[in-house]
């Protein structure tokens, strides 16, 4: 059954700032349409183990360069915080949005009593209309979208399904989906230390939907609607006995697959790059004139690969000439 299904089936979650089973969800999943973003995930994360002293992932070999973190200055723990300049298209595609995936399991032959078994992720943008009043100087910060994420996850406690909202995040970002702000909180009972390893929010669960976000608004992935599932019989039994919890039997579900058309290898002619062969980087608008004579406007446009950086241009103008720049790219 799919995550936001067993919300919707039952939405009282435990939440992890009160530790107690009294948050509910129903706000959450109301009119949002749901992704499956297994296949970016997979990208990203191997397998989990649960052990006492917490989640251990196993990553693959490319997940430290798609998450986009950096080094903490000055910190010997080896921490690593979020890069929030090397993303981009970190865009909501709708109001109201919920991401999933599952997770494999590394038996290590340790049993904690739990295990992980879904992500689930809500995505709010707000309106133009909060921003304004929220955020006096968002034209100053240039930011055009803010956000709020919760992360939930779906564990097998002692034999039983548990659903927990365990972090939450502020995101904002610029009409290009870069962000400018990135705050990221573990929910924690009051009197908790914030500073131990152990309490610190897991980031990468986060950091899936921030790949898949820009895979999807670089279009770098497809995404395919599926059909309504029909309600299971332990809905319509949960529902007749509680009918003011009945809801459309309908969600618009999307599955994301990666395309691998678009992270090939670009053109195949010997000595030519292909556009995601290069970073990600912005075109300025620009006139295009024919054989014709005819002369054609072109809008600014984005082109490239973000997986390869961003590459961020400084126009100077030269009197009596064209416009100049200094390209200065960003990450690999």
């Amino acid at each position: 059954m799919r995550l936001i299904d067993y919300l919707r089936i039952d939405p009282m979650c435990f939440d992890a700032s009160t530790d107690k089973v009294d948050f509910d969800a129903s706000d959450n999943i109301k009119g949002a349409t749901a992704f499956d973003i297994g296949e970016v995930a997979d990208q990203l994360i191997t397998s989990i183990a649960e052990q006492p002293q917490g989640v251990v992932y196993d990553l693959t070999p490319k997940t430290l360069e798609l998450i986009k973190v950096r080094s903490l200055p000055g910190d010997e723990s080896e921490s690593l915080a979020i890069d929030a300049s090397q993303y981009v298209g970190i865009i909501p595609p709708y109001d109201n949005c919920f991401f999933e995936y599952a997770v494999r399991h590394r038996n290590d032959g340790t049993d904690v009593g739990w295990s992980i078994r879904d992500v689930g992720i809500h995505l709010a943008s707000m309106s133009p209309e909060w921003i304004a009043v929220k955020i006096p100087d968002y034209k100053e910060h240039g930011i055009t979208f803010a956000m709020y994420a919760t992360v939930f996850l779906h564990s097998v406690v002692q034999g039983k399904d548990v659903v927990g909202r365990q972090i939450v995040a502020y995101m904002t970002a610029d009409a290009d989906g870069r962000l400018t702000t990135c705050e990221v909180e573990a929910l924690l009972p009051a009197g908790v230390d914030r500073s131990l390893p152990q309490n610190q929010p897991q980031f990468l669960l986060l950091a899936v939907l921030l790949v898949a976000l820009m895979m999807l608004n670089c279009r770098m992935v497809k995404h395919t609607l599926t059909a309504p599932e029909p309600k299971s019989r332990q809905q319509r039994r949960y529902e007749e006995q509680h009918p003011e919890r009945a809801t459309a039997s309908h969600v618009s579900y999307y599955i994301l697959e990666i395309d691998l058309d678009k992270t090939g290898t670009g053109a195949s002619g010997a000595g030519k790059t292909g556009g995601w062969e290069q970073a990600w980087h912005k075109v300025r608008g620009h006139l295009r004139h024919y054989k014709s004579g005819k002369v054609v406007p072109v809008r600014s446009y984005s082109r490239g690969n973000p997986l390869k950086g961003l590459g961020l241009k400084d126009y100077k103008l030269k009197g009596g000439g064209g416009a100049t720049f200094c390209a200065s790219p960003i990450g690999r």
